[in-house]
């Protein structure tokens, strides 16, 4: 009687493993209608925008129409396309009616099919008693139909300082700037490529903003204005700012003496001296497990003088170091919350 091979055995083996494991089984379907729905969106985005450019084509090469009327017609239907390629909102033009139609029930079809291999991935895991991985498959399923970079409200930074400020980026293509709480600025944003965000002010004569996705909660970038102006813009999600502001007491390497580091809930900080007469400010973000600074310092004027990295330990106590940016000396910072001021764990 002959053998098989090992490695056949061993394959086998594998296999009937999988097969008895229901969390494998959900997880192998799982992909199957994943790659189902991406395959599906791709095939369905491309026959949508064919259909745009023929109704394009046939608007430029129609006879007998008012000139002005066509024109206006062209650039709607173009700006629509744009949008649904960029942000992925569908056009709402009455020639394209059916075909946006059509791709809704195709998407839709794959969609309710993924939904429900994510449901069941969710369920089996639940069954194994691991709530752990049945939390991250539904979180994962939120996020996974999302279109391009998620919508939100976020803090801004700005270097040199200036202020706080938030920014909303709507799921319509426009953004809202609220300056210091008095001030609104608006304009419109879209995708420049899969890792670049592009802003145009509308209400002011600020120019653009030219943004870098770093993740799905940070975006950094800058700021140009029409005279040729200079901003660096951080955005940090507001959901993901998680570190409770407050007054710590800082101690430095080499020895400065105890200096008071203010973090601010609105993105602004404070560094004060030991007797009170230097007071240092910036801005200030959360990055993950990190918070990360910036000081305007005096005779720097509109320029950065200082920048640090401080690693969150807890809630109470921050470890890092402040930098000098021109001559690039640096301290090693300690900082410990305030008692009159601590913060739960």
């Amino acid at each position: 009687m002959r053998c098989l091979p090992l490695f056949i055995i061993v394959g086998l083996l594998v296999a009937n493993l999988q097969a008895d494991d229901p969390v494998a089984v959900a997880q192998t379907k799982l992909d199957e209608a994943k790659e189902l729905y991406t395959e599906t969106a791709d095939q369905s985005r491309r026959d949508l925008e064919a259909a745009g450019e023929r109704e394009l084509k046939k608007l430029r090469t129609a006879n007998g129409q008012n000139v002005e009327s066509q024109i206006a017609k062209i650039e709607k239907l173009e700006e629509q396309l744009r949008v649904f390629n960029e942000l992925g909102k569908l056009p709402t033009d009455t020639s394209l009616r059916k075909d946006v139609d059509r791709y809704r029930e195709t998407l839709n079809k794959a969609r309710q099919k993924c939904e429900k291999a994510f449901d069941v991935l969710a369920q089996r895991y639940v069954a194994a008693k691991d709530d752990s991985n049945a939390k991250k498959t539904l979180e994962e399923k939120s996020r996974y139909f999302q279109q391009g970079f998620p919508p939100g409200k976020f803090i801004l930074v700005t270097n040199p300082p200036y202020g706080f400020a938030t920014v909303e980026l709507t799921a319509e293509g426009e953004f809202r700037q609220i300056q210091d709480e008095k001030w609104t600025f608006t304009g419109t944003w879209s995708h420049v490529n899969k890792e670049e965000l592009l802003l145009k002010y509308v209400s002011a004569n600020y120019g653009t903003v030219a943004l870098k996705i770093e993740d799905e909660d940070h975006l950094a970038g800058q700021n140009i204005h029409p005279d040729g102006k200079t901003w660096g813009w951080r955005l940090i999600r507001q959901s993901a700012a998680t570190f409770p502001a407050g007054d710590f007491e800082c101690t430095t390497d080499p020895d400065e003496g105890r200096w008071t580091f203010s973090l601010k809930s609105d993105g602004t900080c404070t560094n004060t001296s030991p007797d009170g007469k230097q007071v240092d400010r910036g801005n200030w973000l959360q990055y993950g497990d990190e918070i990360r600074f910036e000081f305007c310092h005096a005779g720097y004027f509109d320029k950065v003088g200082s920048s640090g990295v401080l690693k969150i330990e807890d809630n109470d106590h921050l470890n890092g170091y402040n930098r000098m940016v021109i001559s690039r000396q640096e301290w090693a910072w300690k900082a410990v919350r305030k008692k009159t001021d601590s913060a739960k764990k």
